[in-house]
């Protein structure tokens, strides 16, 4: 195989772009994935702690978060091996590692490590600008303060793993549109195609 200047192989598979559409409760971050997944025709992988507590119908305690970030990778993983140049993801194990920590006290190294090996191309922070809606064993933190402290602990932190974020904020029509400017000023040559 030969190497391209941008160290990309000719011949080799094409590892798509990976955008994580991550921030705290209540952000509008699942309908927003699923809305850009169908007007990018891209593939995309679901919240695994969601899946867990629907299919658990309980709230997730400590000892789950290693099964929750097993699934979160293999929801990721099935995603990224579709063939779309653009995959995007309803939170990623960063979310894990951020809920963890805030719920919990602290979170497993191995989800910590892992998160670090498999960070994203793009995280599109959901602002925590939409109003407060109640799902139950899902939300843990209903009161406005806490929304928006867990909120700075998601930006704290990936800012702090290195990660390239760009805020999206407004409702409806707007979010998405907030989200198509962010994403276009970093691959706009992959959903251009």
């Amino acid at each position: 195989m030969e190497l391209l200047s941008d160290s990309t192989l000719i011949g080799a598979p094409q590892v798509p772009y990976r955008i994580v559409v991550s921030g705290s409760e209540c952000t509008g971050k699942s309908t927003l994935v699923r809305a850009l997944a169908a007007e990018y025709r891209a593939a995309f992988s679901d919240e695994a702690a969601r899946t867990f507590v629907e299919e658990t119908a309980r709230e997730v305690s400590a000892s789950d978060v290693t099964t929750i970030a097993e699934r979160q990778r293999d929801l990721e993983d099935i995603a990224i091996n579709t063939d779309t140049a653009v995959v995007l993801h309803d939170t990623d194990l960063f979310s894990t590692v951020i809920y963890a920590r805030y719920y919990f006290g602290s979170c497993p190294l191995s989800v910590l490590e892992t998160a670090r090996a498999r960070r994203a191309d793009l995280y599109l922070l959901c602002k925590d600008d939409l109003p407060w809606q109640n799902d139950p064993l899902q939300r843990m933190a209903p009161e406005p303060r806490a929304r928006e402290a867990l909120q700075t602990v998601f930006h704290t932190t990936l800012k702090s793993e290195g990660c390239c974020i760009e805020i999206v904020r407004g409702a409806g029509r707007a979010r998405l549109i907030s989200a198509r400017a962010a994403i276009a000023q970093h691959c706009a040559e992959l959903i251009d195609r």
